[in-house]
């Protein structure tokens, strides 16, 4: 019984003990296509395809009604 608690007590203190750091660079991302899509039968969305300065490439999806221009930008995160 006793090796029981020690190891529920021990479990939480040693998961608390552990770093965890946000290994990612925040960058400017540029919009580089927008697209309208229909991705249910009634409804339309925008695709917006945006472009970092190290050639990564993110999608996002906005509503139709939305104000997205060529040219944006918006800041994301990269891994290191």
């Amino acid at each position: 019984m006793k090796t029981i608690v020690l190891a529920m007590i021990s479990c939480p203190i040693l998961s608390c003990t552990t770093e965890r750091d946000i290994q990612a660079d925040i960058v400017d991302a540029t919009l580089i296509k927008v697209e309208m899509v229909k991705r249910y039968p009634n409804a339309q969305e925008k695709w917006l395809t945006w472009s970092t300065s190290k050639a990564v490439n993110y999608v996002t999806v906005e509503p139709a009604n939305s104000n997205a221009e060529i040219g944006m930008v918006r800041k994301v995160m990269i891994r290191k």
